[in-house]
């Protein structure tokens, strides 16, 4: 992928040790973390993979370091974390997309056919200094509103289950004055009840200003119908999030899915219930 992207590849010690993550010191990684923000030859950080024990990085990271060379950093999944962490102390833009092992490939396709629409949508935030604009799904994937109304607000969030792990440390994320985006994947339905309530005991969505669900690739598998999965999973939403009458959008195709949106978590978002718009207002690069 990177190489797709007109871009030469520099891998660092820690991705070499990625079958044995769970052994690799948490040091090792944030210095590798540290050395690429640090080195101005590189021009930005994509992850390997999205790994375990990310928690265990962020102590090690220079955040003033990094607030001083700030650069593109693109991850998702257990990467949440670091996006969190780098949002609230180093003040960096961060980009909620594939990491560089994702499977990004057209299925049955040869390894040079790229998804067109994930590739468009990682050029459109790498390398164009404009706003994103309106944000659009696939063809045949809707993006819907479970409940209506405007408001604006910086994104900020990721995956539910990091989010939720984040609660009551000094990376817990805040969502005051913020649009909160969450997805996630390969839970059980009544976990995802669970991580929302703790969300909300945390009042995460009495201070945020709006709410952008994404995909839930493989939740709620103890249900055999997807249409059952997908209907117990928008009950789920609805008794936890409605009462507190904020604009929600449902579907956004950012998450373990391709095709895959890329989303510059930091800048202004604008979401407009009565046109079902998600409006990205301020520019990520420049």
């Amino acid at each position: 992928m990177v190489e797709k992207l007109g871009l030469i590849p520099v891998v660092y010690k820690s991705c070499y040790l990625i079958n044995n993550e769970i052994d690799v010191p948490p040091e090792i990684r944030a210095k590798d973390i540290n050395n690429a923000f640090k080195d101005p030859s590189i021009k930005g950080i994509i992850s390997l993979k999205a790994g375990y024990g990310t928690m265990h990085i962020l102590p090690f990271i220079d955040y003033e370091m990094i607030k001083s060379n700030p650069k593109v950093f693109m991850g998702f999944s257990n990467i949440t974390v670091l996006h969190l962490a780098l949002n609230k102390f180093s003040s960096l833009i961060t980009f909620h997309g594939p990491s560089a092992s994702f499977n990004i490939w057209k299925k049955g396709k040869a390894k040079h056919d790229i998804d067109e629409y994930t590739y468009k949508s990682i050029y459109k935030n790498l390398f164009v200094s404009e706003p994103l604009g309106i944000i659009e799904n696939p063809v045949s994937e809707e993006i819907q509103c479970l409940y209506s109304g405007n408001v604006e607000g910086g994104i900020i969030g990721g995956n539910l289950t990091l989010l939720v792990n984040t609660l009551g440390t000094k990376y817990e994320i805040d969502t005051r004055n913020r649009i909160l985006f969450i997805e996630d994947m390969g839970e059980p339905l009544s976990n995802i009840f669970s991580m929302l309530k703790k969300m909300e005991k945390s009042k995460k969505f009495k201070h945020c200003k709006g709410i952008i669900l994404g995909t839930w690739i493989k939740c709620g598998e103890e249900y055999n119908s997807i249409k059952e999965r997908e209907e117990k999973l928008k009950e789920i939403f609805s008794s936890v999030l409605l009462p507190y009458k904020k604009p929600i959008f449902i579907n956004l195709r950012a998450g373990h899915n391709v095709p895959m949106v890329t989303l510059p978590l930091g800048v202004k978002v604008k979401l407009n219930g009565e046109k079902n718009e998600i409006n990205f207002i301020e520019s990520a690069t420049k």
